[in-house]
């Protein structure tokens, strides 16, 4: 516990809370007033984004969106019917599937709303039929939206953004990803969507900005999908002068909620570029007092950091373009003394670079969970559940599959003993009498455990 400098948590008030949250638990608990709290920026983002849409946008526009796929997937016929209309209107060419949005898929909302622009035609001829075809009130709802305009241009406006979002929301659930950029990523795109509606010669800082009303640009760009087929449409000025300003409003609302999930400590959090390769065998580069100072490093390794951060540029590395690698090169590095002369620079950099930014990875076990131990698996225990998960993790971290993958001789004769040591109590307790039904229950069921195990191999 003393050595904890960061968490990675969701957005609940049981773990972030001020007062008896999990956070402030701990700072308490191990005396670290500089705890790093890292909401899962993934989660938070999904959040941003739905809060904006629910205060900001007609509630129409979700409903389309959802109603959509509600209408394909359950019905087999709509699905073959639709799909005969798109190739007739597009010469053969077959549609791509609608998809779900999901509360609890990060990257659903994106994929949804570009599937519905790009056959947008489509689907309003589909339901235009429909509706006359079915007499169904679900169509002729959905067809007065497909011929709505201005659903259309909430959506055009709508998709570059989500395009943003979704592209910072895969570098964070990256495997591969370079924990010094993240934070610039986010930072990055809290900007980027701050400037489309902020008047160009404003110079403010958005993340610390509390009047970003005062700077919103009267007529901004909005965007060139918007903008031409605005003039294709050509609605009434007032209903024009609306959708720019729900617009405004929605960007506005986006941005104040990204800015509220922002870790609390996000200017220092951003200097952890500075420990990219690139960063730190530059010869004039900032220094990292400030950064050894927020994860609680004491006076006397504070200068030892400092002097091996002026350093550490005259040693020849061989990792020079990975990150992680390079500060693990770094740390395990010795000199002719067989000693480290960077051993407090790289404990901090390696300490730092681990923080948690995403619970993608946690996520993931979970899906991998309910994929091994499934309803009809419901007997498996949790021993057994385990092992199979460090079987598959270690098996991706090695690169390797489970048919590829030879098993050391000595594990294998580990199991061959665990099998003979339940098979034959078993068999002895058959020969001498019938046991009690709990007892071979429990045989059966460690049995079943064991070939789960075999069957890997």
């Amino acid at each position: 516990m003393k050595n904890l400098i960061g968490i990675g948590t969701d957005n609940a008030s049981s773990m972030t809370g001020v007062n008896n949250g999990v956070h402030s638990l701990l700072k308490t608990e191990t005396g670290n007033e500089n705890l790093v709290l890292v909401r899962c920026l993934c989660h938070s983002l999904q959040l941003a984004i739905t809060h904006a849409s629910e205060k900001s946008l007609p509630r129409n526009i979700e409903f389309l969106i959802r109603e959509t796929y509600n209408w394909f997937s359950h019905s087999s016929n709509r699905q073959l019917f639709y799909k005969e209309l798109y190739k007739t209107i597009n010469c053969g060419k077959e549609p791509l599937k609608i998809t779900q949005v999901c509360s609890t898929r990060w990257l659903s909302i994106e994929p949804a709303v570009r599937r519905v622009i790009d056959q947008w035609l489509e689907l309003k001829s589909h339901f235009e039929i429909v509706k006359q075809k079915e007499n169904c009130y679900m169509a002729e709802m959905l067809y007065s939206m497909y011929n709505d305009p201005v659903n259309h241009l909430y959506l055009l406006y709508l998709l570059p953004i989500l395009d943003e979002v979704q592209r910072v929301n895969k570098n964070f659930e990256s495997n591969d990803r370079d924990p010094t950029k993240l934070l610039n990523d986010l930072v990055e795109l809290v900007e980027s969507v701050a400037r489309r509606i902020i008047l160009p010669i404003a110079q403010i800082d958005v993340l610390t900005a509390t009047n970003l009303e005062s700077y919103l640009d009267p007529s901004p760009y909005m965007g060139y999908g918007f903008e031409l087929k605005l003039t294709e449409y050509e609605l009434l000025p007032e209903a024009e002068r609306n959708l720019r300003h729900r617009c405004k409003q929605f960007t506005l609302k986006l941005i104040q909620e990204m800015r509220s999930r922002l870790p609390t400590n996000i200017t220092i959090l951003r200097t952890m570029s500075m420990l990219s390769v690139q960063e730190t065998l530059k010869a004039i580069k900032p220094p990292i007092i400030k950064l050894a100072q927020e994860f609680g490093c004491q006076a006397n390794e504070i200068e030892r950091i400092v002097v091996q951060w002026r350093n550490i540029r005259h040693t020849d590395w061989e990792n020079k373009c990975s990150t992680v690698e390079f500060w693990s090169e770094v740390y395990g590095y010795k000199d002719s003394a067989d000693n480290n002369p960077f051993s407090e620079l790289a404990s901090l950099a390696i300490s730092i670079l681990s923080l948690p930014h995403s619970n993608a990875e946690i996520e993931r076990v979970f899906s991998q969970m309910n994929i091994v131990k499934t309803k009809l698996r419901n007997r498996m225990s949790l021993h057994t559940l385990n092992s199979i998960l460090h079987i598959r993790y270690g098996l991706k971290r090695s690169g390797k599959c489970c048919h590829s993958y030879n098993v050391p001789e000595n594990v294998l004769k580990q199991i061959r003993g665990i099998k003979e040591s339940l098979v034959m109590p078993m068999t002895i307790a058959i020969e001498d009498g019938p046991s009690t039904s709990q007892a071979q229950a429990h045989d059966e069921a460690d049995i079943d455990d064991l070939q789960i195990l075999f069957d890997l191999y």
